[in-house]
């Protein structure tokens, strides 16, 4: 399975407005969830996410989810939905 880098960073607004904002701003919203882990709302460049998965497609790979601002605070992440 490919492991691909991808630049992120913690989203402060929840919900739908905080999404809402996010898209107008020209990013992606996600939202991270792991066993045992706090649920992390995060923000992708649409336009380099967009291009990441075209080039993939279906196919399943994953994510190296490098946070913006938090050095050492690097995640792993399969995408389950678009």
């Amino acid at each position: 399975m490919d492991a691909v880098e991808v630049r992120c960073e913690i989203r402060s607004g929840l919900g739908k407005g905080g999404a809402r904002q996010a898209r107008f701003g020209g990013k992606t919203p996600g939202v991270l969830y792991g066993s045992g882990e706090q649920t992390l709302a995060i923000n992708l460049e649409a336009k380099s996410f967009e291009k990441l998965v075209h080039k993939h497609g279906s196919s399943a790979f994953i994510l190296d989810l490098k946070l913006g601002g938090q050095e050492g605070r690097d995640l792993k992440a399969i995408i389950k939905e678009l």
